[in-house]
């Protein structure tokens, strides 16, 4: 189930995750390893993806799927879903505020 995203197939397969879980179901999780050549990446692909990752976050904070599945979860899987989430850049902002105010 695709959103209406800014981005082209921004997270749809973490809204299909919401929804399912939202409906009472579960979702199996299959991790899989794969090796292949290594290439060159540039800061330019890296930033891209770190920015892909970002928007998704953000449009994952803005929904209504997230908002339904956080009244159903207990706090320590809600504090694993933020810092899994958006709380990992809001996290990482405050780090590096907070070292510059310290130096």
């Amino acid at each position: 189930i695709s959103k209406s995203s800014k981005g082209i197939n921004l997270s749809e397969d973490i809204f299909a995750g919401y929804n399912n879980a939202i409906r009472g179901g579960q979702v199996g999780f299959k991790e899989y390893l794969q090796v292949g050549k290594g290439r060159d990446v540039g800061m330019s692909q890296i930033y891209k993806f770190e920015a892909k990752l970002s928007q998704g976050a953000g449009e994952q904070s803005l929904s209504r799927d997230v908002y339904r599945l956080c009244h159903r979860l207990d706090f320590y899987r809600l504090l694993s879903m933020y810092f899994g989430g958006i709380g990992h850049y809001f996290s990482n902002v405050l780090t590096v505020l907070t070292i510059y105010i310290v130096i």
